[in-house]
């Protein structure tokens, strides 16, 4: 179409062209409105999850930190625990022991007297069978050895364990403190392995009428499982926010823990699935390398999918 410039195209050409700029104009300029708008609003959803994000980690720290200082607590009152339970058992043994003396002493001979003490105490066990009491008199003869009767009679004041600890010795030293009473640590034979020593605490206490020293104890790896397991009942019971949980696993991967997925506890890395071994794998690299936040999807029971989650991880 030919335009002819005259009197009368040239204004309609002038409205048509202000009216395309206008037009452009605002299009560019609703575009531009609108481009920053949805700009501002994805920042405003990143800045809201980096807020959230934060507040998860900040809140996994602080229940980490929690449980954390919670083991090393309940770790570290192991030997005392322990003490407390051996001088109770010894506490008794003792009340056992001066029971037969003063009902016995004025009508028997001590020959007797000491053959009650030592009958009275020969068959009692605890410990789930661990446990047991010997005498020993403070010259170093075995009075009462329940787990080796062969050797009561015999002074042996050179036994060693495979530390060089000279045992005997260590249990008469503790029960010629000035209280007459007294803890010792040595090695013995492993329950159920004879071949390996394991750490053990004995409490002893003098029995005067007869110079002996009347005492027990046990493995100090055998409390440290119980504390484990009073451990791991306490943090089976923490829940945090809607769906926080505590899981714990073994030096190899293994779950000890897992609340969510109770059964999978106890069994083997190898047992599980090609995508629970992945999960595993990260979390016992991040312990590995020092600990610290981690990502990974897990089954969630509730829903029957694997769902995202966020971790942290401590050794």
């Amino acid at each position: 179409m030919h335009i002819v410039a005259n009197e009368r195209s040239i204004p309609r050409l002038h409205l048509a062209g202000t009216l395309v700029i206008v037009i452009t104009l605002t299009l560019a300029l609703g575009g531009f409105f609108m481009w920053r708008s949805e700009a501002e609003h994805q920042a405003s959803l990143q800045r809201i999850a980096a807020t959230v994000n934060a507040q998860q980690e900040s809140r996994l720290l602080a229940e980490m930190t929690s449980a954390a200082s919670y083991i090393e607590f309940t770790r570290q009152r192991t030997q005392d625990v322990l003490k407390r339970s051996i001088r109770d058992q010894v506490d008794t043994a003792m009340q056992i022991a001066q029971s037969i003396y003063q009902r016995e002493i004025q009508h028997s001979p001590v020959g007797e007297v000491k053959r009650s003490i030592i009958e009275a105490l020969r068959s009692a066990r605890f410990y789930e069978g661990r446990g047991y009491y010997f005498i020993d008199d403070m010259a170093g003869q075995f009075i009462l050895l329940p787990t080796a009767p062969q050797l009561e009679g015999k002074t042996v004041l050179d036994n060693k364990d495979d530390t060089g600890h000279f045992i005997m010795r260590g249990l008469i030293e503790a029960a010629q403190k000035p209280d007459g009473e007294g803890f010792s640590r040595y090695r013995w034979y492993t329950p159920g392995d004879p071949t390996k020593m394991s750490d053990k605490l004995a409490y002893v206490r003098r029995f005067a009428p007869y110079d002996w020293l009347i005492g027990t104890g046990d493995y100090i790896y055998k409390w440290e499982q119980l504390q484990q397991r009073e451990v791991l009942l306490r943090l089976r019971s923490l829940h945090f926010s809607q769906r926080g949980l505590i899981a714990v696993l073994g030096p190899i991967g293994d779950l000890l823990l897992a609340p969510s997925t109770p059964g999978l506890e106890g069994k083997p890395a190898a047992a599980l699935s090609e995508e629970q071994q992945a999960v595993l794998a990260i979390i016992m690299a991040a312990g590995a390398s020092g600990g610290g936040y981690v990502n990974y999807e897990w089954f969630d029971p509730k829903t029957g999918k694997s769902e995202p989650k966020t971790g942290f991880v401590q050794a």
